[in-house]
């Protein structure tokens, strides 16, 4: 019975490694389209909510997976920054109107808080 619980622990290890790859492939993909979707934002060429919609959809679905595959930190940046969509996101509801610096300072808010999401997928593909 040992061997069959010990065969199965392996599988499992398994099945959670290769789910970490793919998540890693996903989340280099997704982080290339929010530092894009930022530079559109910088060149005007996408508006404040279209951005923070993006950000708010890549870092939705990284948080969704993170934790089930045991990556703790990125789940927990992946919440900080989904707190920070969401205080926008009730900003706007309350029909609060962001001038070009409101909107340039949660700008950088973002990018501080996507850099420390990219640090940290980092250190997972090491």
């Amino acid at each position: 019975m040992a061997h069959s619980d010990n065969d199965y622990n392996e599988k499992l290890k398994r099945i959670i490694r290769q789910a970490q790859e793919l998540f890693l492939q996903d989340a280099a993909s997704k982080m290339s389209e929010m530092e894009a979707g930022i530079r559109q934002w910088t060149d005007r060429s996408l508006s404040f909510d279209q951005t923070v919609d993006l950000i708010h959809r890549h870092v939705h679905a990284l948080k969704g997976v993170a934790l089930t595959i045991q990556y703790d930190d990125i789940d927990r940046v992946c919440k900080q920054i989904l707190e920070q969509v969401h205080d926008v996101q009730d900003d706007r509801s309350a029909g609060k109107v962001y001038d070009a610096a409101a909107e340039q300072h949660e700008m950088d808010r973002f990018i501080v808080k996507l850099g420390l999401l990219k640090e940290h997928l980092s250190k997972q593909h090491a």
